[in-house]
């Protein structure tokens, strides 16, 4: 759907809009897309950007906005394909699904940043996704960061292993490692 040059927001958005003073009660919330009109022109037919990159700018810029506590909450949804301009977003928790439907309309102004295109937010239950699109959908920012911390952490224990000094002090004492312990540890 094309947004009208005069049309307000909530004449464009479906009946279920989440604002911060009134969030949605049903399964979804949706947003019309955010005005432009400071911004320079933009390229139109440049391709849109890939979810998981989107929402990882979304919530970038919301942490600059509203701070880490509501970013650390967004973090935890999980971007899906992409469908005609809307970002998706499924949430397991429902406590950070009500938390990101507080701030559905300023999601879909740093979305339309973004991506430089207006673009709408719709937020739902990772439930509530079928299966397709469920296997479709990305990690949360928050499980692609632990991933990360976890293998850093492997790489880190297996460069000590394999270190020329350990092997050459376990070849002299014919010892064999048993624990390695991280001083500046991730693995919490």
């Amino acid at each position: 759907m094309t947004p009208r040059a005069d049309a307000t927001p909530a004449d464009e958005a479906p009946s279920e809009v989440a604002t911060p003073a009134a969030p949605a009660t049903g399964p979804t919330a949706r947003t019309a897309p955010a005005a432009a009109a400071d911004e320079g022109p933009r390229e139109p037919d440049a391709p849109p950007p890939m979810p998981v990159e989107l929402w990882r700018s979304v919530v970038r810029s919301m942490e600059d906005e509203r701070g880490l506590f509501t970013a650390r909450r967004l973090m935890e949804g999980r971007p899906l394909p992409l469908v005609n301009g809307t970002l998706r977003v499924a949430f397991e928790a429902s406590g950070d699904l009500a938390a990101a439907r507080l701030e559905v309309d300023a999601l879909a102004k740093a979305a339309t940043e973004a991506a430089g295109r207006p673009m709408l937010v719709e937020l739902c239950r990772l439930s509530e996704v079928d299966a397709t699109e469920r296997a479709d959908a990305s990690l949360s920012l928050e499980a692609e960061a632990s991933a990360a911390r976890a293998e850093r952490v492997r790489n880190r224990r297996q460069t000590a292993t394999d270190h020329p000094i350990v092997g050459a002090l376990q070849a002299e004492l014919g010892a064999e490692i048993v624990e390695v312990r991280l001083l500046d540890s991730e693995e919490d």
